[in-house]
């Protein structure tokens, strides 16, 4: 069984066991930037470079995007809720129905 040393507000904690660590993962008491180290590894290393705790942490660039409700269909027909178009074009107001601008 290895141990494990993590970098915490400049101060080193452990030993710590890999379970330990992937629990302090989940409860969000580190982050992939946190520094880890254990024997054998050369120099101190985020958490989120070790392949071992790698997958543990969320990617935000898999997530999902936001799910928009209604204001994004008005946003894209470029129409407000109350009447107006948005500024787009020539930066004028027109309520929606009028005629072009001249």
């Amino acid at each position: 069984m290895s141990y494990w040393y993590l970098a915490i507000n400049n101060k080193s904690e452990g030993p710590l066991t890999a379970d330990e660590i992937i629990n302090r993962i989940r409860a969000a008491q580190v982050n992939p930037q946190t520094l880890a180290y254990t024997q054998g590894m050369s120099d101190w290393t985020p958490l989120g470079q070790i392949p071992q705790f790698h997958s543990l942490f969320k990617d935000e660039s898999m997530a999902p995007p936001p799910v928009w409700g209604r204001r994004l269909h008005l946003a894209k027909a470029g129409r407000r809720r109350d009447g107006f178009y948005s500024r787009r074009r020539n930066d004028c107001w027109k309520r929606a129905g009028e005629g072009r601008n001249p």
